[in-house]
């Protein structure tokens, strides 16, 4: 296999499995990800290629965060915050507040999801109401002028 060929593969499981965290994902994509990994493959490559993409009510989030933002500066850093209302509990937030990020002009972008907590809810909470569902993301610049 040619370096080549071997980060095609790669990206090829990547894209197909979600980066291993499908419910899809067998031990073999695993495997096979590591065969590829030893054969070559160019990890700078897949680090470029191989972005998760976001789901449809990921995207409805993000969305919605980027209408609904709220930013402010202080001291030359630019902090945006946002809260959203769902239906229930969504995951993947840190990846939809790291795209806010990456598309906002801010320096810090917080955002929390509030939903009502059922019982039996992926979110947890076992009947309680008003959970928030948060994340916050910035970058590690630690520039203290």
């Amino acid at each position: 296999l040619t370096e080549a060929e071997a980060t095609l593969l790669a990206l090829g499981i990547h894209s197909d499995t979600g980066s291993l965290v499908y419910d899809s994902t067998t031990a073999k994509d695993a495997t096979m990800l590591g065969w590829a990994m030893e054969m070559g493959a160019s990890q700078a490559a897949i680090a470029e290629h191989a972005k998760p993409s976001l789901s449809d009510e990921q995207q409805t989030v993000l969305t919605q965060a980027l209408i609904n933002v709220n930013s402010t500066t202080i001291r030359g850093v630019t902090i945006s915050t946002v809260l959203l209302s769902a239906d229930g509990f969504i995951s993947g937030l840190a990846a939809v507040t790291k795209d806010a990020l990456d598309l906002s002009s801010s320096d810090i972008f917080l955002l929390a999801v509030c939903y009502e907590a059922t019982r039996g809810n992926r979110g947890g909470g076992g009947g309680k109401k008003g959970k928030t569902n948060g994340n916050k993301h910035g970058n590690n610049n630690n520039n203290n002028n």
